[in-house]
């Protein structure tokens, strides 16, 4: 009887560690843990093994079975250890991975339809990129200065040639389509970077000025071609189309005038002003289109 119990709790014992080993299989080879997968798998089988051996040993009476499971039994607990070591070593290898290699794995991608193909593309080198509404940005690695002078020739050559405003480092212009592209060149760091971002062009449309809420204490622009591109409680932005310097200039006074301080210089084609704990941006691109943002 004292055989039978213990036969029974052998039986359990590596039933348990059979079903853990396996879980730990399945969760190390599919992740980065997969060193710990594989030793994992080897105590799998091990332990199967030990249960086979263990009950063919009891039906034929063979001790050389019983001592085949046992081996295996002790080989599958000794492999523990080996499992441990395994996973803290990859636990360790992935904590060293930087922002810069996380940006290499993902996936390239580059639109090939919609606004944003009328940004050039960055040839086959890696990158991280993103698609809004109406905003495409890119990250570009391993770049050098000839790299950045060549894309922004390629910019131009793609029509990006309005309204020009760059230097060394730095590339701001228009298409005839109106999409805007900024490209901006951090070549200060050790791993050199050129973040591109693409505006899709503004759609007017006939719009009624918000009068609500922190908005009620800014005029309204004397153009019914309006755009907003974002309206919350404590937050707005807007572009205005037909907007001339002269416009833009009686816009200004109109705020200072109804209490937004600001300090303004002829001719310029920013503002920025604010009133109680309201604040105001006004700038003017294009000589044509005025853009505001309000926030708190």
């Amino acid at each position: 009887r004292d055989n039978v119990g213990k036969d029974v709790a052998i039986y359990v014992g590596l039933t348990i560690a059979m079903c853990f080993t396996v879980i730990m299989t399945m969760f190390g080879l599919s992740t980065e843990y997969k060193a710990s997968g594989v030793v994992a798998l080897i105590q799998s089988i091990l332990f199967i093994s030990a249960i086979i051996a263990k009950a063919s040993s009891k039906r034929s009476g063979d001790r050389k079975g019983s001592v085949v499971a046992n081996v295996c039994m002790i080989a599958g607990a000794l492999l523990v250890i080996v499992w441990i070591i395994a996973l803290s070593v990859t636990s360790e290898s992935e904590d060293k991975k930087t922002y810069m290699d996380e940006i290499y794995e993902r996936d390239y991608y580059w639109p090939d339809e919609g606004y944003a193909k009328v940004v050039p593309r960055w040839g086959d080198q890696p990158d991280y990129s993103y698609v809004g509404d109406r905003e495409f940005s890119a990250t570009l690695l391993n770049a050098t200065d000839e790299m950045y002078d060549s894309y922004i020739e390629q910019c131009k050559k793609d029509g990006f040639t309005i309204d020009v405003t760059a230097t060394d480092t730095t590339y701001n212009a228009y298409n005839e389509l109106g999409n805007e592209l900024d490209v901006d060149y951090i070549r200060n760091l050790e791993d050199k970077v050129i973040y591109v971002k693409l505006y899709k062009e503004l759609e007017f449309g006939n719009m009624a000025w918000p009068s609500q809420g922190m908005m009620k204490d800014v005029p309204q622009p004397d153009s019914d071609q309006l755009m907003v591109e974002s309206m919350s409680t404590d937050y707005f932005k807007a572009f205005v189309n037909d907007v001339t310097p002269e416009k833009f200039l009686l816009y200004v006074q109109q705020c200072m005038e109804i209490g937004f301080d600001g300090r303004y210089e002829s001719g310029s084609d920013k503002f920025y002003g604010a009133k109680d704990n309201i604040r105001l941006s006004l700038e003017l691109k294009r000589g044509k289109v005025m853009e505001i943002t309000v926030y708190e």
